[in-house]
């Protein structure tokens, strides 16, 4: 009562929101330090009171918060205590194990153990909606939040990526091998001339390079077509780092859930007045739509017979419900087949080329090895079926893949409804959970799986 007296006549009537948020924020920090179901885990105060701490190293710092993650590991260790189960968390400052678990926001837990990894993934458990809708694309598969959605999901594309579903793509990738590797003589060729004239040599970017033929791939697999990137003066450098765009922004998409919508649904001329990589997004994502369209009005008989088949042709001919072959679906799943296959891809490719160029021994072995299976053929291209037998050029990919890191983000879902186990960690239910091993164990993962260093 004497609250209700006196705040009208202490405060004015447009203090009084202000003063209501603070008083609210005061006590849920209070809360998600003291008595959050995860206020015994071990991790930074700051990063328990808000998501804003997350937000400041992933869109300010540009996606930096993955290794704040691992300080996060490293500077919390655990120590014997009785009177916690037999574990506790305290200050690492020497002489400790980082610690396994670590709690990186409000709701959420991080695990970094690679014995636990095949265990979490395995389980059925429902996607972070908060998280997955960061790239605006909520009805793709890899946005899906719910487990049996996107289980159906799933099993509609994985069908395309098998061993003998790629083969059928040989020709393609070949063809399109060979569009590349013309580029790159005729850069060579150039670099030649001016070396003997005594001009500065033009350097060729690798990265967008491959980034071209994996696009080139993917987008004749996905829709029979090709956006004509290994044709491009200069590979589309513009068109890739609006690609790149679309994944950084996904920062913001994540803690401002209407910014991506809003952004998708401004026509192409209000876009372009922001920025030309906002344009080009509009631009792009419009033409998604389209090509889903055309897929939709084309008649079922134009790609029987093709050497290779193609994706989207035949998931709006498959046995999915309707309401899963809308276009505007279809357009998502688009998007993230494109994001899935160009740029894995082209990382693993970059990053095998970097380390085999720092090692020029190693580039000479594999050299070797391929001019003998390729000596006496006369120009003929090598299949990947003899390719794959060859044995020191397979474990180079398979190095390569595993120093790529596909995915360096977190993959985070929701405990179940009976909670998890972690060692002596009892895991709520419905808390968010994730497991990204691939940033942190990297290096202990070459000991830990036996490669040997050649």
């Amino acid at each position: 009562m004497l609250v209700e007296y006196f705040l009208p006549t202490l405060l004015p009537f447009w203090a009084l929101p202000p003063v209501l948020f603070l008083i609210y924020s005061l006590f849920l920090v209070i809360y998600r330090l003291y008595f959050h179901p995860l206020a015994r885990f071990p991790g930074r105060r700051l990063a328990a009171i808000t998501l804003w701490y997350e937000f400041y190293h992933d869109a300010i710092r540009r996606g930096k918060y993955t290794f704040e993650i691992k300080a996060m590991h490293e500077e919390f260790g655990i120590v014997a205590c009785p009177s916690y189960g037999g574990g506790c968390w305290c200050a690492n400052k020497g002489g400790l194990d980082a610690g396994p678990i670590v709690r990186i926001n409000p709701h959420e837990l991080h695990i970094n153990d690679p014995d636990y990894y095949d265990y979490f993934f395995n389980l059925k458990l429902d996607k972070w909606g908060w998280f997955t809708r960061q790239f605006g694309n909520s009805k793709s598969t890899q946005s899906t939040p719910r487990h049996d959605i996107h289980r159906m999901r799933r099993g509609a594309l994985a069908p395309f990526f098998t061993r003998a579903k790629v083969l059928q793509l040989e020709n393609v990738i070949k063809d399109k091998t060979e569009m590349l590797c013309a580029r790159l003589s005729g850069y060579r060729k150039v670099n030649n001339d001016k070396r003997h004239i005594g001009e500065e040599l033009e350097p060729t970017c690798l990265g967008i390079a491959y980034h071209c033929l994996t696009t080139e791939v993917v987008t004749q697999y996905s829709w029979g077509r090709s956006y004509d990137c290994l044709d491009d003066p200069t590979f589309k450098e513009d068109w890739f780092f609006m690609l790149r765009g679309l994944a950084e922004v996904g920062h913001i998409g994540r803690q401002f859930g209407w910014f991506l919508p809003l952004m998708e649904s401004l026509p192409v001329w209000l876009a372009g007045l922001i920025n030309k990589n906002a344009k080009d997004s509009a631009v792009f994502r419009r033409g998604l739509v389209d090509q889903v369209q055309e897929v939709k009005k084309a008649p079922r008989d134009q790609f029987i017979g093709k050497s290779h088949p193609t994706i989207f042709h035949e998931l709006d001919n498959s046995s999915l419900p309707e309401c899963e072959k809308t276009s505007s679906r279809l357009s998502q799943e688009g998007l993230l087949v494109l994001f899935a296959g160009f740029e894995t891809t082209a990382n693993a490719m970059a990053v095998t080329t970097y380390h085999l160029l720092r090692n020029p021994n190693k580039l000479a072995r594999v050299r070797a090895e391929l001019e003998g299976v390729m000596r006496g053929r006369d120009g003929e291209v090598v299949g990947w079926v003899e390719l794959e037998k060859l044995e020191y050029f397979s474990a180079v990919i398979t190095e390569g893949l595993r120093m790529a890191t596909g995915v360096s983000s977190r993959l985070p879902r929701l405990a179940p409804e009976q909670g998890l186990k972690f060692r002596e960690w009892e895991i709520p239910p419905g808390v968010r959970l994730d497991h990204s091993f691939a940033p942190f164990a990297l290096a202990k993962s070459r000991g830990q799986k036996g490669y040997e260093s050649d």
